[in-house]
């Protein structure tokens, strides 16, 4: 059994493809959806991992091995990250961003980042992945404190999402390639 603290509104889940899959198809009948080709933005160098489009105007894109980087309203490139990868102690990579539901008034974030559990590189490969809250200031983010801990990450192979859910919980979905008793499959 592992080890994940919690505290609320935040629920971590595991979702397979099947039930993104039927999350997807039970969007409303008549919902837009996108059309055309694509149309670039902005350039930024590294892995842009996510994207978290700011109501009223605005883009943070979120860099895995990076930091996070904001497009104003207009998609320029703001000349500074909105976050530097450093501001949260042996932080290795990035797996997403969601914007509180009331993000216009209270200007919180959530951000699912995977830590080194021995940062001096003495022993085993390992890590642990975490949520953390984060305040918004214009386009930049602020650590205001983690949410919880202790999603077991290999630092390579591991993967994760987020995303608000009309309840207004925080659901987070993670996998790793390399712990397959974790992986969740539909029974045949």
């Amino acid at each position: 059994m592992r080890r994940v603290r919690r505290r609320p509104p935040v629920l971590a889940v595991g979702l397979s493809s099947v039930l993104l899959v039927a999350l997807l198809a039970a969007a409303p009948p008549g919902a837009a959806l996108p059309v055309g080709g694509p149309v670039p933005i902005a350039t930024v160098s590294g892995t842009p991992w996510e994207m978290a489009v700011v109501p009223g105007g605005g883009t943070f894109v979120v860099q895995r091995d990076g930091g996070i980087l904001y497009l104003d309203a207009q998609d320029r490139l703001a000349p500074t990250p909105a976050l530097v990868r450093t501001a949260i102690p042996d932080v290795r990579k990035l797996l997403g961003l969601a914007l509180a539901p009331d993000f216009p008034e209270s200007g919180l974030a959530y951000l699912y980042a995977v830590r080194s559990t021995d940062p001096d590189g003495s022993g085993p490969a390992t890590g642990e992945s975490g949520i953390w809250r984060l305040r918004a200031s214009g386009g930049t983010l602020q650590v205001v404190g983690q949410v919880f801990d202790g999603i077991d990450s290999d630092l390579s192979h591991d993967g994760g999402r987020m995303v608000f859910g009309p309840d207004g919980h925080l659901y987070v979905s993670t996998g790793d390639i390399h712990h397959p008793p974790d992986r969740r499959t539909r029974p045949r």
